[in-house]
């Protein structure tokens, strides 16, 4: 009876192995979590508040527009008596998420929803990259997508969601940390080169 018990067990255990052993299935879990926590945000039901909606979209919109109408935001006049644009790190024009905006610019509208899905989507950039940041570090499939979720989902990463600076560069942190470990292990100068890029 024991016996049987135990081999059944490790038939279940056996199972869950073989159903996360598929990495698309994995990254799927991946996409179908990002989809239902940030559901209401996606939808346009919910929206960022406080430095978002104070800071960030007003900023990133005359960014976008900025650029849209063929000029480059060197100069903020809206500000005080005037203060430079282009230097200030919170906005991050050349940023390639924040430039690929002017192409979304209406008129001289930017929709508050289609920039809060570009940080969104950083979200599960962060997840996929963790997941694998936890296969390069010799982790289970399940473990790798466990991982991802902890990271991406962590207290920190939703207490700066409204600070879209800090999650577009702890985003990418992940990632060099995979790159810089490839090329630890095989010695290959293109990882490096993609750590540079990246970082």
């Amino acid at each position: 009876m024991a016996k049987a018990k135990v081999k059944n067990i490790n038939q279940k255990i056996q199972q869950e192995k073989d159903l996360f052993e598929n990495i698309w299935l994995c990254l799927l879990i991946l996409l179908v979590f990002w989809l239902i926590f940030f559901s209401q945000l996606l939808l346009g039901k919910a929206f960022l508040w406080d430095d978002f909606a104070q800071q960030y979209y007003p900023g990133k919109t005359m960014a976008a527009v900025t650029l849209n109408s063929g000029e480059f935001p060197f100069w903020n006049s809206y500000t005080f008596s005037g203060m430079p644009f282009f230097a200030d790190l919170q906005i991050a024009i050349l940023y390639p998420f924040n430039y690929a905006l002017r192409y979304f610019v209406n008129g001289e509208h930017l929709s508050p929803v289609l920039l809060q899905f570009t940080i969104l989507l950083h979200y599960l950039l962060c997840s996929v990259f963790t997941f694998f940041l936890g296969k390069q570090l010799k982790f289970s499939n399940a473990s790798s997508v466990i991982l991802a979720i902890l990271f991406t989902y962590s207290s920190y990463m939703m207490i700066h969601m409204i600070h879209m600076p800090l999650v577009e560069a702890v985003v990418w942190f992940p990632l060099i940390f995979l790159l810089w470990l490839k090329y630890i292990d095989t010695k290959k100068y293109f990882f490096i080169f993609k750590h540079f890029c990246f970082g």
